[in-house]
């Protein structure tokens, strides 16, 4: 039985969901357990300790991740600059308020320095996105 224009189209928006938006979510829920899990200690290196470099590695998948939400639904001819600015606003939200999810858990507290690192993460992914993106247009 062939299908209609109604279930097609909302076939394709299901679709379209898992692929793009989906991967973020799924994301940020894994960030959101890992922060529910009371008091994790990590090493420590000379320069920089495993929990920021951590922060800022994910922060920076999650990054990149919300901005690939968002590039299917804002044209091209749009400015990038705004799926960056959305992007790293809601990576930054989700940041901070992973901070104070944490200063709810049994041996964890908000820490600005983490905020900071979540923020660098963020930051960096969107540079990584322009850098990736203004060098495959130049390819085109």
């Amino acid at each position: 039985m062939p299908m209609n224009q109604e279930q097609n189209g909302k076939r394709n928006r299901f679709s379209h969901f898992l692929m793009y938006q989906f991967p973020a979510f799924v994301w940020a829920g894994t960030i959101y357990i890992i922060s529910s899990i009371p008091k994790i200690t990590l090493p420590k290196i000379n320069f920089i300790s495993v929990d920021k470099a951590g922060h800022i590695g994910v922060f920076f998948v999650l990054g990149i991740l919300v901005y690939r939400a968002f590039e299917p639904r804002i044209k091209e001819s749009t400015l990038r600059f705004k799926r960056f600015l959305f992007s790293f606003l809601i990576t930054i939200s989700y940041g901070i308020s992973d901070e104070i999810h944490q200063s709810f858990i049994p041996g964890r507290f908000l820490d600005k320095y983490d905020m900071l690192a979540d923020g660098i993460g963020a930051l960096l992914a969107g540079i990584v996105v322009y850098l990736f993106l203004r060098r495959r247009l130049k390819l085109k």
